[in-house]
């Protein structure tokens, strides 16, 4: 979304290749999660093991396509790597750390605009499923930003709602957010 007539060549390959994008942020002193290359069954359940939490994604890619957030299990590991590879050959699995998602642009040096990125939530109604709450929410962020914004209804999804410990289908109390 912030791609300009005057975003240079060097600037889109170092913000396309994640792993790249976290050197040059600890060249520069930068504190970033821990990441490794998947590959190694055996290291990614390691490194699971060491972390309890961790975020697989494509090496490449944009828009959060084949992402998985806050992966716990080794089971979820496992088809969050499978999920990456659908978008690319190289998949990363990094540190999940809790904290706001804060995306800065930075220009000859200077921050020039600065956001804090959230998940979409879904605020109960107490008449409504989750399902429903979701597919609401997404016809509203489709219709503000011309269809390119929606919540897809895919397994990622699902997973992050049973964390919440629900399921697609319940009726979220009025007031409830997830």
């Amino acid at each position: 979304e912030s791609l300009t007539a005057m975003t240079s060549a060097l600037a889109v390959v170092r913000t396309s290749d994640k792993q790249l994008t976290r050197e040059l942020l600890n060249d520069a002193k930068l504190s970033t999660p821990d990441q490794m290359v998947a590959g190694e069954r055996q290291r990614e359940i390691q490194f699971l093991n060491k972390h309890k939490s961790v975020v697989v994604k494509p090496l490449h890619g944009e828009q959060g396509e084949g992402i998985s957030v806050d992966v716990r299990s080794e089971k979820s590991l496992e088809k969050a790597v499978k999920k990456a590879q659908k978008h690319g050959d190289v998949v990363l699995i990094e540190q999940y750390v809790e904290g706001e998602d804060l995306r800065v642009i930075v220009i000859n040096n200077e921050v020039v605009a600065a956001a804090v990125r959230r998940p979409p939530a879904v605020i109960g109604t107490g008449e409504h499923t989750i399902a429903d709450l979701i597919h609401r929410l997404s016809r509203r962020r489709a219709a503000a930003t011309g269809g390119e914004s929606n919540i897809p209804m895919d397994e990622e999804t699902d997973r992050c709602v049973k964390m919440h410990g629900y399921k697609m289908e319940d009726v979220l109390e009025k007031g409830v957010s997830v």
